[in-house]
């Protein structure tokens, strides 16, 4: 099958406090379903004779598409501009890509594109979480599991928004932060239901390529400081992944991650 490369229309939204639900593409135009929020920000069209686009400011924003097989592109929360003259084939748009640390859990970078009069053009965010859902203590009398936090390692550093299925990072970062859970751990689990943000990492074997990205958890057992770290198999893109976290000594812990 021939690809179809040229554009029919590209539309960039950058948006303050607005998060894009969903884009539906037909034959004859696409439209945008937005929360109920206002739109603060532009939206531009790249070679678009004979088309017309209409902002309403409250809902949506709609274009016309002209007959034909074309490609329509999507992309909101871009935090850096678009250059519109190098976006005007379907193979220059594949070559963008975003950072992990540009990125924004709240407002995430999201891309979606179809063929006009196909599939749905359902908008996907590059970001995925990892969320720590229980800590338990597994140690001999329960000895405190104290100051616990957690974080992420090995994130991949850097993801194309469009003509990949599987992501596996040439680079990597940590987490600047690590999250506190807010109280030791002793007898009782906690349940810190913790959101740690990252991109996708297909990586799935710890001996060859790419690292995996890992969970780490660190406290203080009778006051030394321990720091376990967990490899998380495979990441796809936008995905959530649950962890269950269990504490057995001071040298051993077991995590199961579950994904959604």
């Amino acid at each position: 099958m021939h690809e179809i490369n040229e554009i029919a229309g590209i539309a960039a939204l950058t948006i303050s406090k607005l998060k894009i639900e969903k884009m539906c593409v037909n034959r004859w135009g696409s439209r945008t379903l937005l929360s109920q929020n206002r739109i603060l920000g532009s939206v531009w069209l790249s070679r678009l004779s004979k088309f017309f686009i209409t902002v309403f400011l409250e809902k949506e924003i709609e274009l016309r598409l002209p007959t034909g097989r074309k490609r329509a592109v999507a992309i909101a929360n871009s935090p850096k501009a678009l250059n519109k003259k190098a976006l005007s084939t379907y193979s220059s748009i594949k070559l963008i890509k975003y950072s992990f640390e540009d990125d924004n859990p709240d407002y995430p970078i999201m891309g979606a594109v179809s063929l006009s009069g196909e599939d749905p053009l359902e908008l996907e965010p590059l970001l995925c979480s990892v969320v720590v859902k229980q800590i338990a203590n597994n140690m001999d009398d329960y000895e405190l599991f104290e100051s616990p936090r957690v974080r992420l390692c090995n994130i991949n550093a850097t993801a194309e928004l469009f003509g990949k299925s599987k992501y596996h990072p040439s680079e990597l970062v940590d987490s600047k932060e690590w999250s506190e859970l807010p109280y030791d751990i002793g007898m009782y689990p906690q349940y810190p239901d913790i959101s740690l943000p990252c991109y996708p990492n297909d990586t799935e074997y710890d001996s060859f390529g790419p690292d995996m990205t890992c969970l780490e958890v660190q406290g203080f057992i009778k006051g030394i400081k321990r720091t376990f770290s967990f490899p998380i198999k495979g990441i796809s893109r936008g995905s959530t992944i649950y962890a269950s976290i269990s504490i057995n000594s001071e040298s051993e812990a077991d995590c199961e991650f579950k994904s959604d």
